[in-house]
């Protein structure tokens, strides 16, 4: 086996690792239980937070060429939505919102998220998280 076929197949077996570290990622943010999803179109791209049962959220922003997203954590203050994100910041959205009927109010800057699905599981978690 000369080099160049011993550096491809490095090459290759090191994006195979990679590929399937990523997938695993992606899988178990899918498999997390949802407890709160939102959601608002902008002129170029779809904005998207979900809030998860073990009081994390991902919060993805989808332009035309690509999309970002932002991990970390949440807790409520009464009506008032607290995002603790791990790393960089969206510029998109701030890191506390209004919790209203329908939708999530941004209290850092102007608009707003649609709320498109809530589960019953969330006002258990929001006194929980409130109480801590």
């Amino acid at each position: 086996m000369s080099i160049l076929d011993k550096l491809l197949c490095g090459v290759v077996l090191g994006l195979a690792l990679l590929s399937c570290n990523h997938k695993s990622e992606r899988q178990e943010k899918t498999q997390k239980e949802i407890v709160l999803m939102a959601s608002k179109p902008v002129a170029t791209s779809f904005l998207m937070l979900q809030l998860f049962a073990d009081s994390t959220f991902n919060f993805r922003n989808s332009g035309i060429r690509s999309a970002r997203n932002y991990d970390g954590s949440f807790t409520f203050h009464l009506d008032t939505l607290i995002l603790q994100y791990e790393g960089k910041r969206p510029n998109v959205i701030g890191d506390k919102f209004l919790m209203k009927k329908t939708q999530l109010e941004f209290l850092n800057r102007e608009g707003s998220l649609e709320i498109d699905s809530i589960s019953t599981e969330l006002s258990t978690l929001r006194n929980k998280l409130k109480e801590s």
